[in-house]
């Protein structure tokens, strides 16, 4: 088997710790992307609601010259675990709302009543 099929058959999460640094920046062209560990906030929407977390030590590729980030799946798989337990952590903080849960059954109660009215 080639290189470039070995490389070819692995994950890219994989392939990206293998890849020795430096990099070249794709926003400024420098071979200046190094790891970097950095603080970082985060926003997406989970379950319908904004999900906020802040992350105090990101592993991120950074160029050196222009600060550029780089987001490779194993940062972006970084961010969304922290998203996850926030959304986790969220969800058994606060219980669903009681008009939002109970919404359906009050339809329910309400056709109900009017079908018995015009009975």
């Amino acid at each position: 088997m080639t290189p470039e099929e070995t490389a070819a058959s692995e994950p890219v999460a994989a392939r990206d710790k293998k890849r020795p640094f430096p990099w070249t920046c794709p926003r400024c062209l420098q071979q200046q992307v190094h790891l970097a560990v950095i603080p970082y906030r985060a926003e997406r929407g989970r379950g319908g609601r904004l999900v906020s977390v802040e992350i105090p030590a990101l592993r991120v590729p950074k160029c050196a010259h222009c600060g550029e980030l780089l987001i490779t799946y194993d940062v972006d798989d970084q961010i969304r675990l922290a998203l996850d337990v926030a959304a986790n952590q969220m969800a058994k903080q606060q219980p669903a709302l009681p008009g939002r849960e109970s919404a359906n059954s009050q339809d329910a109660k309400e056709s109900t009543t009017q079908s018995r009215a015009t009975a």
